[in-house]
């Protein structure tokens, strides 16, 4: 069975409680969001049954309701973090940028979008930004649980880009040794999050050899043998 997404339920949970209250006092905006919620509740289930397909209709569901909610109220409360999180579910990371960023200029302390900006920007090739905002996602949110599940997913993709990098360098040496770069710096922030794992230390240190960056390679080899 597939994972669920690391801040599904997250979002999902929060997100129900507050629409489903307000679409009971309000008006028109406040049912579309309650709607748009309940489709993206329905695409997490399919998700977790690892039914990607059936689980992206229900994200664009849920997308087309919010649209339709934003253009009548864009300052409700959750929305635009919620319509960022249907983005970034079915992979379309320039939408979830513009709608992350627009929902941190209403509140720059949710966590969460934060984080998930901070992955958009990976998929994006753009390690450097990513870790701002990552970094900026645990300053809000330092919970254990949190900082390693966001440890864990950063390792996830690193692993995918090493994977990409792989195939790409047997036929061109210097893209795939600038997917191996990105690689690294995503292992690195995963690792000063967690320093306990010493199989991702392990990793970067092989990075750092591959590309001749014999001062990462030797201090984090030192730390993967502790």
């Amino acid at each position: 069975m597939k994972s669920l997404p690391l801040f599904g339920f997250i979002f999902i949970s929060a997100l129900t409680t507050f629409s489903s209250a307000k679409a009971q006092q309000q008006g028109n905006p406040d049912s579309l969001f309650s709607q748009g919620v309940g489709f993206m509740n329905d695409a997490g289930d399919w998700s977790a049954k690892g039914n990607t397909l059936r689980a992206n209709e229900y994200y664009q569901k849920a997308i087309d309701k919010f649209s339709v909610a934003i253009q009548i109220n864009d300052k409700l409360q959750g929305l635009t973090a919620a319509m960022a999180h249907c983005y970034f579910e079915t992979k379309q990371y320039k939408a979830s940028v513009y709608w992350y960023q627009e929902a941190l200029a209403q509140d720059s302390s949710l966590a969460k979008a934060l984080a998930e900006l901070g992955l958009s920007y990976i998929y994006l090739g753009d390690a450097d930004t990513a870790v701002h905002y990552i970094r900026m996602a645990v300053l809000h949110d330092g919970n254990e649980m949190f900082v390693k599940g966001l440890s864990a997913k950063l390792v996830e993709i690193a692993e995918g880009i090493q994977g990409k990098a792989n195939i790409l360098s047997k036929k061109d040496l210097e893209p795939g040794n600038d997917l191996y770069r990105i690689a690294m710096k995503v292992l690195i922030e995963a690792f000063e999050l967690d320093p306990y794992r010493n199989e991702v230390a392990k990793n970067i240190s092989d990075l750092g050899f591959r590309l001749n960056d014999y001062d990462i390679a030797s201090k984090y080899l030192q730390y993967s043998v502790r």
